[in-house]
This record gives structure tokens, sequence and C-alpha cells, in this order.
């Protein structure tokens, strides 16, 4: 694969921040992040416990649930309490359910156990909202073994599960940039995703695989059919996000070439 050198470097200003702002006269005090480190960390809004040393197997899958509210690091935690083999193959962005109120855990058999969720809200793997009006029920199934004599997850939906307080930690609204019928205007296409080191390359990925579908008639994407990252990471070095993308990007004009630089710039200028 060749870099594509146009937009091989696009300031971030998500580093970079620049120009005046004033400081609030009222409404509530809030505590938040510390932004500084977390230019270079994951945001440590809830840091879960790992397993304990001979917990049952509720005790395991509560954990775990537990677990999702500490996206840092991958879900580092979370991993914990899964299989050494499961570990790497659970895929935690693939979905986020948003519950209307706690879910019931009922157990199936001997090793396994089904968690009842009823869902007012659906985060897909690319940040697309879909609320569910009225709740949707939703049956996760787990399945638990025994390693190293401690009881961990070997199965469980590629999905994470929140209630509606804690997705507002976690989770910020962002933008994908799109350009209008005539290649005029950037129109945006509103995503969510959690706030993470990790969110640029999410945003980027996002980005290359196209607007939501109802906007799709509407708007145009510069990036030939295609186009992918080459390395599937976005990088941040003294302020520049460096956009590594595949040879299908060399496709593309230099009009075209040049809307894909905005793009990038816009969306990941949040």
């Amino acid at each position: 694969m060749r870099k594509f050198p146009l937009l091989a470097a696009i300031s971030a200003a998500v580093l970079l921040l620049t120009g005046c702002a004033q400081l609030p006269r009222s409404g509530e005090v809030k505590t938040g992040p510390d932004l500084k480190s977390a230019l270079t960390s994951d945001y440590l809004y809830y840091s879960p416990s790992g397993p304990s040393e001979g917990d049952d197997q509720q005790q395991i899958i509560n954990g775990f649930l537990n677990a999702a509210t500490g996206p840092q690091n991958d879900y580092e935690i979370a991993r914990e309490y899964l299989t050494e083999k499961f570990s790497g193959k659970w895929s935690p962005n693939d979905e986020v359910l948003i519950q209307e109120s706690r879910p019931e855990l009922v157990r199936q058999g001997d090793n396994s156990a089904r968690l009842v969720v009823k869902a007012v809200a659906q985060i897909d793997s690319v940040g697309q909202w879909t609320s569910l009006p009225g709740g949707q029920v939703r049956n996760l199934d787990f399945t638990l073994e025994k390693e190293n004599n401690e009881w961990r997850i070997s199965s469980a939906p590629n999905a994470t599960v929140l209630v509606k307080p804690v997705f507002d930690v976690l989770f910020k609204s962002y933008s994908l940039y799109f350009y209008d019928g005539q290649n005029k205007y950037l129109v945006p296409d509103l995503r969510w995703f959690s706030s993470r080191v990790s969110t640029g390359t999410r945003l980027v990925n996002a980005l290359l695989k196209g607007p939501n579908q109802w906007l799709a008639d509407s708007v145009n994407n510069s990036f030939p059919a295609g186009t992918k990252l080459a390395l599937d990471a976005v990088t941040v070095e003294n302020g520049t996000a460096l956009v590594d993308l595949n040879t299908a990007a060399t496709k593309a004009d230099k009009a075209a070439r040049a809307r894909m630089l905005s793009q990038l710039t816009a969306t990941l200028n949040q």
C-alpha cells in the first residue's frame, strides 16, 4: 500500500485550540475531564474493577456489564472477564444499547445465562443513532466456562449496554462532513462515539463508509469507492493528524482530492 501524499497530514484542532472564550457566570457547577491528559490517554470517567478470585457466574456477568462503563484502553477491564480465547474476538464497538431500566439476568443452564434488555435507543458501529420508541426487548446470551479454575465468559454479544445517564457521560456527538449535490458546501451528518484516543480513527472510518441512508441521495462523498485506511489508525503528532489511505484514494482527480481534504479537516477539527 502507498501513502496518499495530499492527505498524509491534516491539522487537528482538537490539539490546537485557538480563539477566545468567556467563562459562564451562571448555571450548575460540574466536574469535567482532565483535557490535558485526555490528549494522550483515554478519558477516565469511570474506573470499573476487574474480576475477584472466586467470583461466581452471576458476579462475573454483572462485573462484565459494569465494566462497559470503562471504554478506556479498548475496554481493557471488561476483557478481563472474558476467556483468553474470546477476549481478542469480542467487538464492543459493534453496537451500544441504551437501556430504559435495569436489565433482567435469567439463568439458562449450568453454564449460560440470558440478559433481557429493554432498549430505548441503539448506536451502530459507525455511530448512527436509532431511537426505539416504546422500547425494544433484546435477549443477549452469555456462555461461561472455567479457566484457571475461575469462571470467565466464553461467548457474549458484540455489544455494550448502558443506562442513559452513563451514556451521556461516555459518549459525545460528532459530525461527519459530506458535500452537497453541487460540491459547494459541507453538510454535517451527526454521529455518536465514546470520547477516546481512538475516536479520530472511528470518525475517519465512518466518513469513508459514507453518509446515513436517509442523507445519501442529497450529498456527495468525494472519496473513491474502496477507499480505506491503509493502517487502521489515525495518529496525532504535534497537533497534526496523520491519515494514511490505501491506493484506492489515488483514483480521485485533483478537485476531488481537495474536497477529500476538506471533508477530513472539517471532521477531525472537532
